[in-house]
């Protein structure tokens, strides 16, 4: 299940209902669905299970297949995805959503207003994956449990150096 809620509202006040202020929902969606619902949404915050075809509206393999035979990637059919929120601001992925480097790399930099992204780190991603792909955001804020942080020490020392435009988190 991924969740929607503004910030600052907390996750205890997310009791499945959809609110008549808009302040906080929390259902089972998908991205074309909130896209459609909500087109000038400006912070969305993800939580639960979304897998690449999910969150870029096309499969990898059509993906890898179209970039190979010299496709731009904007060209290549796809079905709704993160990519087509245009008024979208700032981005949070929850805990349990676990985000991968593709994710980062062919659709993050495509959200044409993002200016601030949030999420747990996880051992798929790199450093220079971020500084190459979103790099150019105002805001990139990283949780690291607390318990992994001598674990991720030389990632937390090369996110200072290449990124200064990241906060680090310690959850």
């Amino acid at each position: 299940m991924l969740g929607l809620r503004q910030p600052g509202t907390p996750e205890s006040e997310s009791d499945g209902d959809v609110q008549s202020d808009n302040t906080v929902f929390d259902m089972d969606f998908s991205l074309a669905v909130i896209s459609e619902s909500f087109p000038k949404l400006k912070t969305l915050c993800l939580n639960g299970m979304c897998d690449f075809n999910c969150f870029s509206g096309l499969d990898k393999a059509t993906l890898i297949n179209h970039l190979e035979g010299g496709w731009p990637f904007e060209r290549i059919p796809r079905l709704k995805s993160i990519m087509d929120f245009t008024e979208l601001e700032s981005i949070t992925f929850e805990r349990d959503f676990d985000i991968d480097p593709d994710m980062i790399l062919y659709c993050m930099p495509r959200v044409p207003k993002l200016r601030e992204i949030s999420f747990h780190w996880n051992e798929s991603l790199s450093v220079p994956l971020l500084r190459d792909s979103v790099g150019h955001l105002e805001r990139i804020v990283i949780a690291i449990c607390k318990g992994e942080k001598d674990t991720f020490k030389d990632v937390i020392t090369q996110m200072g150096e290449m990124l200064p435009n990241t906060c680090v988190c310690f959850v």
